[in-house]
């Protein structure tokens, strides 16, 4: 039996409106590579490598670790990032947070984000529980599953998040 924790990124982690958007440094790719022994940083676009290292917010992400370590959740990624990125490139960022070993899978894109996160699940009859974080509203479809974030990740949603964890536990 697996527990699944939904994830978008925007508007979870990475903060809507964006406070500010770091400055670009071309250099990051190389040191991360160096400092982790991890070649794999040089394919990751700088862009999305400095957004995950300065941008993401460490509160929202010092929340979601908990989260996933009180429960005991593996991630699936149900942002759009998962369009642009690969497994493989997802958890290098999630690397940084040490959150990679928590990085699952990838939802499979059939429509909208509802409907991509039901595919996951009726393709998955072993799961246990599961919770989506997410700034879009999906309330209406998954009531005893969705959490809406406003701008990011926080304290009271995470309480959401684990009451709505233990009514399926």
């Amino acid at each position: 039996m697996s527990r699944i924790l939904f994830l978008d990124i925007d508007g979870v982690l990475n903060p809507i409106p964006l406070r500010t958007f770091p400055r670009l440094d071309r250099t990051l790719p190389q040191r991360l590579a160096r400092q982790s022994g991890n070649s794999d940083y040089l394919r990751i676009s700088t862009t999305a490598l400095q957004l995950a290292q300065e941008s993401w917010d460490k509160e929202s992400l010092a929340l979601l670790r908990s989260l996933c370590e009180d429960y005991d959740l593996q991630i699936v990624i149900s942002s759009s990032w998962g369009i642009f990125y690969s497994l493989k490139e997802l958890r290098l960022l999630f690397a940084l947070h040490d959150l990679a070993e928590r990085i699952l899978a990838i939802t499979p894109y059939v429509g909208k984000r509802s409907e991509n996160i039901l595919a996951y699940v009726q393709a998955h009859p072993t799961i246990e529980a599961w919770i989506s974080l997410d700034d879009l509203p999906m309330d209406a479809q998954f009531p005893r599953h969705a959490v809406t974030t406003h701008g990011r990740f926080r304290r009271e949603d995470a309480q959401k998040a684990a009451r709505l964890l233990k009514q399926q536990l």
